[in-house]
């Protein structure tokens, strides 16, 4: 069967209504429609407004700029049976909230956190598509009851939070698995570098009856083919990890 092009996709989201801010006659970004024709989510202006009030809130508690205080009110209240204010809890939740994934749902409240926090789209690393900027600056002129009402059509606290719970279990594996690696890593470098350090002291000595000049040469040079490093980046390393002082001296000095 072929594929059916992004426009005729588009199309019949506009007779089933699925997406409500073609009401504005917005046109949508290349990454936008890329995302629709691989069927992936495109939040409505109803979902974005939601996630715009999530970042603003949390922007304004000062004492953490981000999670820490609303995952602490959000188990309290899951715990007490209190029903959840959707700008309070972190991104992942707002997401079963207003009927997104919970990773695209922390993506853009993690993007307006950004442009709250005075970015403007500049630097590449902040991945901030004019979309982003676009709806910033349409929510920021808006009445905030009005934007709050805007949200509040697409949201649902009695929502199952079990696809965030998940999510965040996943996430937390990961940047456990991140931090061994990062870990294990480290110490085999630092292993690295103490093995190099005596494999310098070792190999100066065994040439040092050819004079100290003769034996440093001959002794960078063989440091140099085993681990593959410059003569520059062997004495960058002996200055910041060689702890026998006369082997520093003797290499460091000119």
């Amino acid at each position: 069967m072929k594929a059916k092009k992004v426009r005729d996709i588009l199309n019949e989201a506009k007779e089933k209504q699925v997406f409500d801010y073609f009401l504005d006659d917005r046109e949508f970004s290349s990454g936008e429609k890329a995302a629709i024709s691989q069927r992936k989510e495109v939040l409505t202006k109803q979902q974005m407004a939601a996630c715009y009030l999530n970042a603003e809130a949390a922007m304004n508690r000062k004492e953490d700029k981000g999670n820490y205080a609303a995952n602490i009110a959000m188990k309290m209240n899951r715990e007490s049976g209190k029903p959840l204010n959707f700008k309070d809890v972190p991104g992942a939740y707002l997401g079963c909230m207003i009927d997104i994934g919970p990773a695209t749902a922390s993506w853009t409240v993690r993007k307006f956190k950004l442009l709250f926090d005075g970015h403007t789209g500049e630097d590449p690393k902040d991945y901030l598509s004019p979309k982003y900027i676009e709806f910033f600056k349409h929510f920021k002129r808006m009445p905030a009851s009005e934007v709050n009402n805007l949200a509040l059509e697409v949201v649902n606290p009695d929502a199952s939070l079990a696809a965030a719970d998940k999510y965040l279990e996943e996430v937390r594996e990961k940047q456990n698995e991140y931090a061994q690696k990062a870990f294990e890593k480290k110490s085999q470098n630092k292993k690295m570098k103490n093995d190099m350090m005596e494999e310098i002291i070792n190999v100066f000595v065994q040439y040092n009856t050819l004079g100290e000049k003769r034996a440093k040469a001959l002794t960078l040079k063989a440091i140099s083919t085993k681990y593959k490093m410059s003569e520059l980046e062997i004495e960058k390393a002996i200055k910041a990890d060689m702890k026998e002082p006369s082997i520093r001296k003797i290499f460091l000095n000119p």
